[in-house]
């Protein structure tokens, strides 16, 4: 609740001086921010199919095999998988 406060009046004023006026630690704040951001972050058709396709090997699909899997299966035009 503090933190949607924040970040609504963060247009006004500085987000250091919102921070004091809470009572929030900024490094709260950023953290409680980041979050929620990749809570609502969606999730695409390509990702949910990748991960069916390295479920599907036992989980033993590195990112070149997983991607040339994909690409096979004619569904992936342009998605590449991402290394870690």
């Amino acid at each position: 609740m503090i933190h949607q406060l924040i970040t609504q009046w963060s247009e006004k004023a500085c987000i250091a001086q919102l921070c004091r006026l809470f009572n929030v630690s900024r490094s709260g704040y950023y953290a409680a921010r980041g979050k929620v951001a990749a809570a609502t972050r969606q999730v695409c058709a390509h990702s949910v199919q990748a991960k069916a396709v390295f479920e599907a090997s036992g989980r033993c699909y590195g990112s070149r095999r997983l991607s040339w899997r994909c690409e096979r299966a004619a569904w992936t035009s342009g998605v590449t998988v991402r290394e870690r």
